[in-house]
């Protein structure tokens, strides 16, 4: 069973499904890792790309930077998250295991130099 969640953001009715294996399969195999964040993913404190979010909501990279305030922007990938759960908990595991997160680069912590 696809899990749905309906969501009403800005006026807007967006309907959140759930990702296939066969769909997060395709997606980790297109991520680039030296890709720069947009600024909604900036905004967003979630570990889950915005390629997630557009695959479950069927909006797109542009609409998500453009049409929705940072509340909005928030609901969208908190609804994501809760219908995608596996894949927010397994995207939050490689982010810990490889050190992605921001707060680690931004620390400094793997540097060397610093004494």
């Amino acid at each position: 069973m696809i899990k749905e969640e309906k969501i009403k953001v800005a006026g807007i009715d967006i309907d959140v499904r759930e990702l296939t294996v066969a769909e997060i399969d395709k997606l980790f195999a297109s991520f680039a890792i030296d890709r720069q964040a947009t600024l909604a993913e900036r905004l967003i404190d979630s570990p889950i790309p915005i390629e997630v979010v557009t695959a479950a909501t069927g909006l797109g990279a542009e609409e998500l930077n453009t049409k929705f305030s940072p509340s909005g922007l928030n609901d969208i990938w908190a609804a994501t998250a809760r219908v995608n759960d596996f894949l927010s908990k397994m995207i939050g595991r490689y982010e810990s295991i490889l050190g992605l997160s921001e707060a680690s680069t931004e620390s400094g912590s793997g540097d060397s130099s610093a004494e």
